[in-house]
């Protein structure tokens, strides 16, 4: 599981949030006093790994939702952004060993580095303060972020066992990226409604709303590892087929018409990129992929349809189509623009 770091983009303008590069900036305070261990051999590999940064997307969906109802961005809300992205890194962290993965973010993984045995203690650190983190803000947050927790081990158990499997079926993919994923951002959209104090109806709309976005995040990521190229995204490419996870455009080109000619490149050893795509193109399957992202866009912005309007709500709701169209223009390698559209 990879986060696409988006270089052209400014994702915090699609919030609609004005001074989110500021609150932004004091989750990375936050999340630079957590990792402020006495053990260098921690703090050292840690700060260069956060460094590096993700987008800390999902710190800002509870930002974006808690504004959206009106709360005002406090301590406990920063807090609460610290402890999703704690979670968030600590899983790749603990994906870059499963995958035996040697670079994230154009930097070395702390596995490459420091060795296997020493990243999976920064793992578990960063789980642990994760917990921390969410404990000092409510009994809410810290069972939201230990349920998000359980579910993406869920997905990540789900993924490993259907490796290699061409009968990966498409329900079996749809629940291992509602644990692996969608349960991340569900978790932060309601996080930052319960820091708002919403009522019951404004936190499951937003739950909603954060699952169905997971999900199309997920699937998008999913065809860009397919149709992107490593300059790009700044990540190896290609590599949920070599490694065995079938993602949403393999597993409907394998119960299509070019299944015979897809289940031969994918047992020879050294894969045919180009044919691949070709293959998966002719099968209409990315094209079906993209149908799906649209779908679970559409269920996002439905999700929160009922709340009252405002130019926050509405950001929000735009915010799943605009993300998609972003990812597809900028990472998309250029030989295959418009072929998944």
């Amino acid at each position: 599981m990879y986060t696409v770091k988006m270089r052209s983009l400014d994702v915090a303008a699609l919030f609609n949030v004005p001074k989110l590069p500021v609150y932004i900036n004091q989750v990375e305070q936050e999340l630079n006093s957590v990792l402020m261990s006495s053990n260098r051999y921690i703090r050292l590999p840690l700060t260069r790994l956060f460094n590096a940064k993700s987008k800390r997307l999902r710190p800002m969906f509870i930002i974006a939702v808690a504004n959206a109802q009106g709360a005002k961005i406090d301590g406990d809300v920063i807090k609460a952004c610290s402890a999703i992205e704690l979670l968030h890194i600590a899983s790749l962290v603990h994906d870059d060993i499963r995958d035996n993965a040697d670079m994230r973010w154009h930097i070395p993984t702390l596995n490459a580095r420091e060795g296997v045995n020493q990243a999976i203690i920064f793992g578990d650190f960063l789980f642990a303060k994760a917990f921390e983190q969410a404990a000092s803000v409510n009994l809410d947050v810290a069972r939201l972020i230990g349920t998000s927790f359980a579910a993406l081990c869920d997905g990540e158990s789900r993924e490993t066992a259907d490796s290699f499997s061409i009968n990966r079926s498409v329900q079996a993919l749809l629940t291992t990226h509602r644990g692996k994923t969608a349960s991340l951002f569900s978790a932060s959209c309601r996080i930052g409604a319960v820091c708002a104090d919403s009522s019951r109806s404004a936190l499951d709309a937003f739950t909603g709303y954060g699952k169905n976005f997971g999900m199309a995040f997920q699937l998008t990521d999913d065809l860009l590892d397919l149709l992107s190229t490593e300059e790009l995204l700044g990540k190896p490419v290609h590599k949920d087929v070599v490694e065995g996870s079938y993602t949403m455009p393999i597993i409907l080109a394998l119960k299509g018409l070019n299944s015979k000619t897809l289940k031969k490149l994918l047992v020879q050893d050294k894969l045919n990129n180009e044919l691949l795509i070709e293959t998966l193109l002719k099968s209409g399957s990315i094209q079906a992929t993209l149908h799906k992202i649209q779908k679970y866009n559409k269920a996002a912005a439905e999700s929160i349809g009922a709340l009252r309007a405002s130019p926050s709500i509405s950001a929000l709701k735009n915010l799943p189509s605009n993300y998609l169209d972003a990812a597809l223009k900028n990472y998309v390698d250029p030989k295959y623009q418009g072929l998944a559209s």
